[in-house]
């Protein structure tokens, strides 16, 4: 598993089965980025993790945040 944290401590990231995922700073556990939060990213980040993750989706969640089946693949 490739794994790449960017500069300035702004998130620890990979790839999991071409989804971008983060590592949550309280649970310690990966969760899917989801795509209303791109916004936290600029493009050159993006481009860098895409360069050092390979491909990857975001996710944008409809429904509970706690019910994995509410999530749709962008």
């Amino acid at each position: 598993m490739k794994i790449f944290t960017l500069p300035n401590n702004k998130g620890t990231f990979t790839n999991i089965d071409g989804e971008l995922h983060f590592l949550d700073c309280f649970s310690k556990e990966w969760e899917p980025f989801c795509i209303d939060y791109k916004d936290v990213l600029d493009e050159s980040e993006i481009k860098t993790l895409k360069q050092k993750l390979g491909d990857f989706t975001m996710y944008r969640t409809y429904g509970s945040w706690g019910n994995p089946l509410s999530f749709q693949g962008l």
